[in-house]
């Protein structure tokens, strides 16, 4: 029992196991941190891990004076819930077979429009908000109707009517 020597444990680093740790030897960071604190600088090609302020003022970019708004725009996310083109319009060889199927209600013009902008849809609230205000300034039910109207644009309700 005398005879037994120390174990020596040797931290597992990316030098010494490779396949463990990926993200160290493709230079690949998790986060904007690992990407500063390793020196990689792959978080540098992304306008959302940047500041507002150029690589000179880098320690105000650090204090987060902006707070931060990584793809929170209604247009950026608006691709993953609808097609932004609109839907694909259906060809009609003659007119006379548009006109059967919008009378059967199998073509609606509506619903192949472009999706609205976030400026289209403030506009579009903004005027039924100054009609609805004009018509009956003491109704009860107004801010209802109100929300009701903003609610079918921001989810596009012409363009996906089921």
């Amino acid at each position: 029992m005398g005879n037994q020597q120390a174990v020596r444990c040797e931290a597992p680093s990316a030098a010494t196991h490779p396949t463990a740790f990926p993200e160290h030897v493709k230079q690949v960071p998790l986060t904007p941190k690992m990407d500063k604190e390793q020196g990689y600088q792959k978080y540098k090609k992304y306008d959302e891990s940047m500041g507002p302020f150029p690589d000179t003022f880098d320690f105000a970019n650090q204090l987060k004076l902006t707070e931060e708004q990584v793809n929170q725009s209604y247009e950026h996310q608006l691709p993953f819930h609808m097609k932004v083109d609109g839907n694909a319009k259906p060809a009609f060889s003659t007119s006379w077979e548009r006109a059967v199927a919008y009378h059967h209600g199998l073509y609606v013009p509506e619903t192949y429009t472009t999706t609205k902008t976030a400026d289209d849809i403030r506009l579009a609230v903004a005027n039924f908000s100054a009609k609805v205000h004009q018509d009956a300034p003491k109704d009860a039910c107004k801010y209802l109707q109100i929300e009701e109207f903003r609610c079918l644009q921001v989810h596009q309700f012409e363009t996906q009517p089921q």
